[in-house]
C-alpha cells in the first residue's frame, strides 16, 4: 500500500476511547498540511468533502506479533496464522481482525497486527455513516521516525509512542511511559545503540527517573528534543511508504474442526512459531514470552479493576484481555499487585473519592496516587483507612479545584 496525494489525515480526538469527534489536517503533493481541525464526523466530511482519508488507528488498541513461518503461499499463511493466534489467545477468530504488515527483507518472518474486530467494525460504521471515503486505516506506531538501531519516543499530551523499527513498537499512557519502557528495554537484547526522545507541543516530559537510572549502567545514549509540532502534522510528516494498512480482508473460518487440526499439523510440519511480542521484544524463550504478557496484563486488568473511575488505561494488550484473565496466576506476591489490592479495597469504602492519577516507582516499591475528593475530611478518612491495611502513607500536596479537593499520596507497603 502507498501514499497518494492529496489525503486527509483524521485521528478519533484522544483521551476518548469511543469518542464520535475528530481531529484532521490534508496533506498536499509537497507535503504542506492545512491547519489542524477538530470537530464532528459530519463536520471533517463538511471540509475535506471527497479528498481520500487515512485514520490513525490508536497502538494502544492493537496487539503486534511475528510470525516465522517458511510459507509462500499467502492463502495458507493467513489460514494458518488465524487458527494459531486462535489456538495461543483462546479467542474465536471471529472476534479478532488481522493485518500483515508489507514484506521485509526476511521472507519468512512477518509482522501482524491484532485488532479487536467489533472495534474496527466501528470505526468503519461511523466514517462510512459520514460518507468520509476512508483509503486506508494505519497504526499511529507506523507514523513515527524509524532508525537504524534506534529506538524513537514520541510524546505528546495524552501518549507515549515507542518505535523499536520498521514493524515494532508499542503506546501507553504517558504517565506510564517510564515503567513500561524500561520494562521492555530490560527484555531487549541487543539494546538500542540510542534512545530518541522526542516531546511535542507544549507536552511536559513524564518522569523518566527509572528508566534514565538503569540506562546509566547501560551502552545507551539518550538524547531529548523539544518540537512545537503538533502530533497530527508530526505525524503526517513522517507517513512513508509502504503502509501497514488495516484494511484487509477479515480471516474467516472456513473448515470444521477436523480441517482445523490438519491445519495444526500441517502449521508444525512448516515449522510455524507464534511469537507473541509484549512492548514490541522479541524473547529467545516462547514460553517465557507468554509468562511475561501474562503478568503485564494481569497488572493491567487488576488496575481496571479495582480503579474503574481511572479510564485512560492504555494497553496494548486489551484486545485478548478476557481469555488472559483466565490464565492468570493468582495471589502473585509482588509488592504492585498487593499494593493495587489494598488501595482498591480503601476506594470501594470511600466512594466518594475518585481516581484522578496513578503512578508505580519500581525502585521504591511505592504507589503515587492522585484523588479527588469533596473535602480533606474524606482524604483524611481514606489515609486512615489505608494505614488500618498497614500501609505507610504520605500526603504530598493538596490543592482546591472548583468545589473539590486534589491530593495527592505516595503509599507504600510497611516494612
Amino acid at each position: 500500500m502507498s501514499l497518494s496525494y492529496p489525503y486527509a489525515l483524521l485521528c478519533f480526538t484522544q483521551s476518548q476511547e469511543n469518542s464520535t469527534e475528530l481531529e484532521w489536517l490534508i496533506v498536499s503533493n509537497n507535503k504542506t498540511y492545512s491547519k489542524i481541525q477538530t470537530g464532528t464526523l459530519a463536520e471533517c466530511k463538511a471540509h475535506i468533502q471527497d479528498i481520500p482519508a487515512i485514520l490513525l488507528a490508536p497502538g494502544a488498541n492493537m496487539l503486534l506479533t511475528i510470525v516465522n513461518a517458511p510459507i509462500k503461499s499467502k492463502h495458507l499463511l493467513q489460514q494458518t496464522l488465524a487458527y494459531a493466534i486462535e489456538e495461543w489467545c483462546g479467542e474465536d477468530i471471529e472476534q479478532l481482525h488481522l493485518a500483515i504488515a508489507p514484506s521485509t527483507a526476511d521472507s519468512s518472518q512477518y509482522s501482524v497486527a491484532v485488532v479487536d474486530h467489533a472495534l474496527m467494525q466501528q470505526w468503519l460504521n461511523q466514517l462510512q455513516q459520514a460518507t468520509i471515503a476512508i483509503q486506508h486505516i494505519i497504526p499511529d506506531i507506523t507514523a513515527i521516525p524509524v532508525y537504524k538501531d534506534d529506538w524513537t519516543v514520541v510524546i505528546n499530551a495524552h501518549t507515549a509512542f515507542v518505535r523499536h523499527n520498521q514493524w515494532q513498537g508499542f503506546a501507553v499512557e504517558k504517565e506510564n511511559l517510564d515503567l513500561f519502557l524500561l520494562s521492555a528495554l530490560q527484555q531487549t537484547n541487543p539494546l538500542p545503540a540510542q534512545l530518541r526522545i522526542i516531546v511535542l507541543g507544549n507536552t511536559v516530559l513524564p518522569p523518566l527517573a527509572n528508566t534514565t537510572a538503569w540506562l546509566d549502567q547501560q551502552p545507551v545514549n539518550i538524547t531529548t528534543k523539544y518540537s512545537s509540532v503538533e502530533t497530527l502534522p508530526f505525524f503526517a510528516e513522517h507517513i512513508t511508504d509502504p503502509l501497514w494498512d488495516l484494511l484487509q480482508p477479515p480471516y474467516r473460518r472456513k473448515s470444521s474442526l477436523a480441517n482445523k487440526k490438519q491445519w495444526f499439523l500441517s502449521a508444525s510440519l512448516l515449522g510455524l512459531s507464534l511469537v507473541i511480542i509484549f512492548l514490541g521484544t522479541l524473547y529467545q524463550n516462547h514460553q517465557l514470552q507468554r509468562d511475561y504478557v501474562a503478568l503485564e496484563q494481569e497488572t493491567i486488568s487488576l488496575y481496571k479493576e479495582v480503579f474503574p473511575e481511572a479510564t485512560q488505561v492504555n494497553s496494548p494488550r486489551v484486545l485478548i484481555q478476557r481469555e488472559l484473565d483466565k490464565r492468570l496466576v493468582k495471589n502473585q506476591s509482588s509488592p504492585l499487585f498487593s499494593l493495587l489490592n489494598e488501595i482498591g479495597l480503601a476506594k470501594k469504602a470511600n466512594d466518594t473519592i475518585s481516581l484522578e492519577e496513578i503512578r508505580y516507582d519500581i525502585s521504591t516499591g511505592d504507589m503515587i496516587v492522585g484523588l479527588l475528593a469533596p473535602n480533606q475530611e474524606k482524604i483524611t478518612e481514606f489515609i486512615k483507612n489505608l494505614q488500618a491495611r498497614s500501609l505507610q502513607v504520605q500526603q504530598l500536596d493538596t490543592e482546591a479545584k472548583d468545589d473539590r479537593v486534589m491530593t495527592k499520596l505516595q503509599i507504600g507497603a510497611l516494612l
